[in-house]
């Protein structure tokens, strides 16, 4: 597109502006307030260390109350506790304690620095030590987006914690030969070489030096992301989560290609960039909603939720070896999921999720939803996570 050298340069001379070491914070709209069921939830919002040493915020919706079946939800990126609003509504109303905390590096949860604490093995840990600290030996696990992922690998590394497994967005499959990221750079290109790198041109030429091309897990490897994305945090949420244009949708309309190059006039042009920007928000969200959300992330910054990211390795190294899902599982997606159809489509998702699951797996998929689906149709969402618990998580 013609505009978009002109574009680049602005935005170069924009993101130059902000301070390596700095989160700039934005104005806040406060025109609307939470409804009062929501704001019950943010009421009961705890804060404990737990035996780990891992200081961890989370909503419990019936404190101390036993003899409840528990369930946990675990929220993706750059969501918090907050997306599981309307699940945990209903999961109160059904009879279930739900808790739903800000996973490591997000909200009101400890963020420490470094990528060595982001681990598979840190999660896991947080999630064995969120329940002994709730007196619970097990509980029914919801997951969605990375919270999806981390709860495929928790079922299959401390199956002794989990009574069933519902996921939403993110499927599992078998364990891949190759390191997730070195397979990404392979095919995209080093993000950190502007210049070019050696890393290879497809699978025709391998040793050929050429400049990185978009790839949004290694845009979120570069240094200079999270603050990046704290510079323009309403923005970025807007764009990628709250927009009234469905994520992956009216790409061509982006000022930068989504499936271009990483680097435009030297700068490493973030996702929220490459997506059409939105004429308003969706009918499923508030603008106290979207107030909320942006206010957590001005407040507790983007970098630990990025640090999710740069793990992918370290992860992959550490469940060498790891067997199929044993615990009942279920999955469920939206057909306009974006990550559906980089996961290669509904029928490559089921056959997958058949090859690395034990036993019959639910899946299903909910016709025109995308990829924030318990925001997006709650009802329909909650009616198959629940008819799943009420038959394997009581």
């Amino acid at each position: 597109r013609g505009s978009r050298k002109g574009a680049a340069s602005m935005l170069r001379q924009a993101l130059r502006r902000v301070p390596r070491t700095l989160v700039m914070p934005q104005t806040r709209s406060m025109t609307s307030a939470l409804a009062p069921s929501t704001q019950r939830l943010v009421d009961a919002l705890q804060t404990v260390k737990l035996s780990n040493g891992l200081t961890m915020r989370y909503c419990d919706t019936a404190p101390g109350e036993n003899d409840k079946p528990l369930v946990v939800f675990l929220h993706g990126w750059p969501e918090c506790w907050f997306s599981w609003r309307h699940q945990l509504a209903a999961a109160d109303a059904r009879g279930y304690r739900a808790v739903a905390p800000d996973l490591r590096g997000f909200g009101g949860t400890d963020a420490p620095k470094g990528t060595e604490h982001y681990g598979v093995e840190k999660r896991v840990g947080d999630v064995a030590a969120l329940l002994a600290h709730l007196g619970k030996e097990n509980a029914s696990f919801v997951g969605h987006d990375h919270g999806a992922a981390t709860g495929w690998l928790l079922a299959r590394l401390r199956p002794d914690l989990v009574r069933c497994y519902y996921a939403l967005s993110v499927p599992t499959s078998p364990r891949p030969p190759f390191r997730p990221l070195g397979l990404l750079r392979f095919l995209y290109g080093d993000e950190s070489q502007p210049e070019g790198s050696v890393y290879g041109l497809g699978w025709l030429f391998p040793f050929y030096k050429r400049a990185p091309r978009f790839m949004y897990m290694l845009y979120h490897c570069l240094p200079q992301a999270g603050n990046i994305y704290g510079a323009n945090t309403r923005k970025a949420q807007l764009a990628l989560q709250f927009s009234d244009i469905p994520f992956g949708e009216g790409l061509d309309d982006a000022n930068y290609a989504m499936d271009g190059p990483m680097y435009y006039d030297d700068v490493a042009v973030p996702p929220f960039e490459r997506v059409p920007a939105p004429t308003g928000l969706p009918d499923w969200a508030t603008q106290a909603e979207v107030d909320y959300v942006v206010g957590e992330y001005e407040r507790a910054g983007w970098e630990g939720g990025l640090e999710w990211y740069r793990t992918f390795d370290n992860d992959w190294k550490a469940t060498e070896g790891l067997g199929k899902c044993a615990v009942p599982a279920a999955f469920l997606a939206g057909t306009k999921d974006l990550v559906v159809k980089m996961m290669g489509g509904r029928r490559v998702i089921s056959y997958r999720l058949k090859q690395a699951v034990e036993g019959e797996v639910s899946i299903k998929f909910i016709e025109g939803a995308g990829h924030w689906i318990q925001q997006e149709r709650p009802a329909e969402v909650n009616d198959e996570i629940f008819n799943f618990l009420d038959a394997h998580g009581k």
